[in-house]
């Protein structure tokens, strides 16, 4: 029987809708051996947050690398010895937060324990993916065979004919080279969701303060806790 599948590039902890995604999948594959992005403000290692709880200002917090991870594939990428500063940020931000112990704690030890960027963001993903009780499959993209000569769109489409994929669940970032009429061709329907992004209350020293949307998942987990599955 076909399967509802969608492909994503590891993203360090991600928004709302991306989760939205994986969750009406059967299967969510993520591309972890493709080339790491050279963007400074790629999602690979950025992840969007409050500024301050004063404000609806967003700012971008970044993950560090060594600086020899150029031209280098996502699962091969090392992070910084030190990514301190990061932690000691988003903690200035959220420590007055209602479930900000919890999840800082897994914070702190997933900084401790991975050295690769893949495994962290793996980390944070499973994190999320299981606080929400999402039941969808992951499948890492290393463990399909597959052609890295093709074109991008061939090997998205090599991954979902080998996972017998009816329904091909699309990240809008990826409308720039799915071509319908290949998918048509493979059997394959194209698919893009449209997100129903669910609004939550956010607070400070336990008093609400302005929603501000667009965030981090992070800033679900440390204002819901457990009841961040009711958000997505």
């Amino acid at each position: 029987m076909g399967k509802k599948i969608s492909i994503c590039q590891p993203h360090f902890i991600p928004w709302q809708g991306y989760f939205e995604i994986i969750k009406n999948c059967d299967e969510f594959i993520i591309l972890d051996d493709i080339k790491r992005s050279s963007s400074s403000n790629s999602w690979q290692i950025s992840s969007n947050l409050r500024a301050n709880h004063r404000s609806q200002e967003i700012k971008s917090f970044k993950v560090k690398l060594i600086s020899k991870n150029k031209n280098l594939v996502i699962n091969e990428c090392k992070l910084s010895d030190d990514n301190s500063e990061l932690l000691k940020k988003i903690e200035n931000v959220y420590k007055k937060t209602p479930y900000f112990e919890r999840y800082f704690e897994s914070m702190k030890y997933a900084f401790k324990t991975k050295t690769n960027l893949f495994e962290l963001n793996l980390f944070f993903l499973n994190l999320f993916l299981e606080t929400i009780n999402c039941k969808t499959t992951i499948i890492k993209s290393s463990e399909i065979i597959n052609d890295k000569r093709k074109t991008k769109l061939e090997y998205i489409l090599d991954l979902l004919k080998f996972r017998n994929c009816k329904t091909y669940l699309s990240f809008l970032g990826a409308k720039a080279y799915n071509d319908p009429a290949l998918f048509n061709k493979n059997d394959i329907e194209l698919n893009y969701p449209k997100y129903l992004i669910k609004k939550y209350d956010q607070f400070y020293k336990n008093k609400k303060i302005e929603y501000l949307p667009n965030l981090s998942v992070l800033d679900l987990l440390f204002n819901q806790g457990n009841k961040s599955k009711l958000f997505i």
